[in-house]
């Protein structure tokens, strides 16, 4: 194979260099690209700072992309400011020369100089042995479906992982565009609600303290469903308790996997202690 020679330069946040992703995007996804309202909320909007990463280029053209964006999390108890993995693309006519792996690892050591001390993601089954073998992601484990009747109650426990929720960061996270989100209070829990009307169904996105209850979003009202569905980790909860619907991977369209990386040392999460819920990554 011919070796080309690229260059690699921090990501473009202006209105020209969004397009010029959203191209890239296009060229390599088709009809699934996000638009430029979305990737002007994901990379400039999020109130813990703007998107950490990097481009490829040949011969002045985009060839790869990869992002992060910054969220925080208590690991192991300690708050920490972190990198939410997010967006990757490769040219078709750029793959299979080790793109994403050099960009990645520029990003990383640009998120350690602006001293973000881990990363965390979700990979499917084609890209996690990347992020593990390659780029030094611990596995944690693989996420759950479900679908259930009713929201189990949450248990005090020590925790090594959870994504911690402040209302300027969560109110940013729910304005996701296009997407509309439900709530309902249950006791001293706020429970949101993703309204996926592909199925019919209501996902469970995220289970919050009561204080942390989201503005401006309307009320949960009953539909002829009566299942939700979860997608995650909480350890925090027992479902042996409740009625629900485990989702076997052979049903599952892409089965996705939790994985983490310390910036600063060897630091690794116990799968069986981690909160882990779709709006914690970039799922609905």
């Amino acid at each position: 194979m011919t070796q080309l020679n690229y260059n690699f330069k921090p990501i473009d946040l202006s209105t020209k260099g969004l397009t010029d992703i959203i191209d890239l995007f296009n060229a390599s996804f088709g009809e699934s690209s996000p638009n430029i309202k979305t990737l002007e909320w994901q990379y400039l909007k999020n109130p813990l700072g703007p998107a950490v990463g990097f481009n490829a280029y040949f011969n002045n053209e985009l060839a790869a992309h990869y992002v992060t964006i910054p969220t925080q999390a208590k690991v192991k108890g300690v708050l920490k400011k972190g990198l939410l993995s997010l967006n990757t693309a490769t040219h078709p006519q750029h793959q299979k020369r080790g793109l994403f792996t050099k960009l990645a690892e520029l990003t990383y050591q640009e998120g350690q100089r602006l001293a973000y001390e881990f990363v965390v993601g979700v990979a499917n089954h084609n890209s996690v042995h990347g992020f593990t073998k390659k780029l030094g992601f611990q596995y944690v484990g693989r996420l759950e479906s479900r679908l259930f009747l009713c929201t189990p109650q949450i248990q005090d426990r020590d925790l090594d992982f959870n994504i911690e929720w402040n209302k300027e960061f969560l109110n940013w996270r729910l304005s996701c565009p296009g997407s509309r989100y439900l709530i309902r209070e249950n006791n001293d829990r706020a429970e949101v609600f993703f309204e996926h009307h592909k199925f019919n169904i209501k996902v469970l996105v995220q289970n919050l303290s009561s204080n942390l209850s989201p503005q401006n979003i309307n009320p949960l009202s009953w539909k002829r469903n009566p299942f939700f569905y979860w997608l995650g980790v909480d350890s925090r909860v027992d479902w042996s308790n409740y009625f629900s619907i485990k989702i076997p991977d052979r049903l599952k369209k892409i089965p996705l996997n939790l994985i983490f990386k310390d910036l600063n040392g060897r630091t690794e999460i116990d799968f069986n202690k981690s909160v882990f819920y779709p709006i914690d990554f970039d799922a609905y």
